[in-house]
């Protein structure tokens, strides 16, 4: 038995180096560039929605006219993960089927990952997601928060962001929200974001590889 235990214990720990080298070989450095360039380091961008941005948990679909935000890139020839913070993200004309205006603030904290694909079309993750979403009207009749992470697709050929999935959980809500909202809901959003310098309005353009 006890012969029988110390097997299945380094077969434990066989499993667990192994899987943990196989993290590590998926952390992978990018060449980042912007105008064919690494300066500035890092380079300051700005994401634009395209279009509306569509969100739902499995009661209700609603979404925002428009969506921007703020984000760090680093730029160099080998980038480690996150390679791009996002300092700011608003989300305007929120309304609920039936009218009702929504009001989303965000926090800090949000991190862009490349996590693979190419050449010219690249996996991305975002995480540290955080938002709270209430009611424009007294805040009395839906309340509640946001986390978790998003992943998409950054197209070097339009300079667009695109978010295909998520993995958002609705916590703290208050004020019943007419019933259509539970703690531990999943929230979906779909989004297409183009990515612009702030300065000029300009594409940079971001070239990986």
């Amino acid at each position: 038995m006890k012969n029988l235990i110390r097997a299945a214990a380094v077969t434990a720990s066989a499993i667990a180096l192994v899987g943990g080298a196989a993290t590590a070989a998926h952390a992978v450095n990018y060449d980042i560039k912007v105008n064919g360039g690494y300066t500035p380091n890092p380079a300051n961008v700005k994401l634009t929605s395209v279009g509306a941005v569509g969100l739902s948990t499995p009661l209700i679909s609603w979404g925002c006219t428009s969506s921007s935000g703020m984000a760090s890139l680093k730029v160099g020839a080998s980038v480690p993960s996150p390679h791009a913070s996002i300092s700011s993200f608003a989300l305007t004309g929120c309304t609920w089927p039936g009218g009702l205006p929504m009001n989303v603030t965000t926090s800090a904290g949000w991190n862009l990952s490349i996590t693979g694909g190419g050449p010219t079309v690249w996996n991305a993750t975002i995480t540290g997601i955080a938002a709270h979403v209430v009611d424009a009207v007294g805040g009395t009749t839906c309340a509640f928060d946001v986390t978790g992470s998003v992943n998409g697709s950054f197209d070097e050929g339009t300079q667009d962001l695109t978010i295909t999935s998520s993995s958002l959980t609705v916590s703290n809500m208050t004020g019943g929200c007419l019933g259509l909202i539970a703690n531990g809901d999943p929230l979906t959003t779909a989004a297409t974001y183009h990515v612009t310098n702030p300065a000029t309005g300009l594409t940079w353009p971001i070239d990986i590889s």
